[in-house]
């Protein structure tokens, strides 16, 4: 009688260089987390539709470079984003609470209360922050925050959606932005990355 092959798991392609043809084409792919020293972070895969670029293997943008979707972990958060290198900065605590409190009491941009979410069975809190709508009255870089980088807020009026998740004791950090000309098909797709995604060593 014969046997069936042992199931082999499909391998999931990493996200290609910057150098690799653009756009990229839609298709299941794994990301690293733009993460600070020392921290290992796990890797995510994420189904990315059409109409996005690759820059980096931690990041997505679509080709107006308005909508974006990005893995972090985040060590710092700027107390007033349109004041960077005048303003102070939080080295915030571990906790996913921390984070989304300090994001909230930033100056220059707007967010409401922190809401409870869960992505791929790790529970967390979201935060909305929404950037001045007119950046001209800012310094000339504005960041919402650092370590390992710079979030930076590119428009006016930019939305950013950010996740922030206890991963196994680790706070890891999505955030997808979008811009006041951005679609609702736009915003669709950056919602439907972020509940495709899933971290290497899911529970089922």
């Amino acid at each position: 009688m014969a046997t069936k092959p042992p199931h082999q798991k499909a391998v999931v392609p990493a996200l290609p260089t910057v150098d690799s043809t653009t756009p990229l084409a839609p298709a299941t792919y794994r990301f690293w987390v733009h993460a600070n020293d020392g921290v290992e972070a796990p890797e995510a895969t994420i189904a990315v539709p059409s109409g996005f670029d690759v820059e980096a293997d931690w990041y997505v943008l679509s080709p107006d470079r308005r909508d974006y979707l990005g893995l972090w972990t985040v060590g710092l958060v700027y107390t007033d984003p349109c004041g960077h290198g005048k303003s102070d900065y939080d080295y915030v605590g571990p906790s996913v609470q921390a984070l989304a409190d300090a994001l909230v009491a930033q100056r220059s941009t707007r967010a409401a209360a922190p809401t409870h979410v869960a992505v791929s069975a790790y529970q967390g809190l979201y935060v909305e922050a929404h950037s001045p709508p007119d950046l001209s009255k800012c310094v000339q870089v504005a960041d919402l925050w650092g370590a390992p980088g710079g979030r930076g807020i590119f428009g006016d009026g930019q939305v950013d959606l950010v996740w922030i998740l206890d991963v196994d004791g680790e706070r890891l950090v999505i955030n997808a932005a979008n811009s006041p000309t951005s679609s609702a098909s736009d915003v669709d797709k950056l919602t439907s990355m972020v509940e495709s995604l899933k971290f290497a060593g899911d529970r089922e």
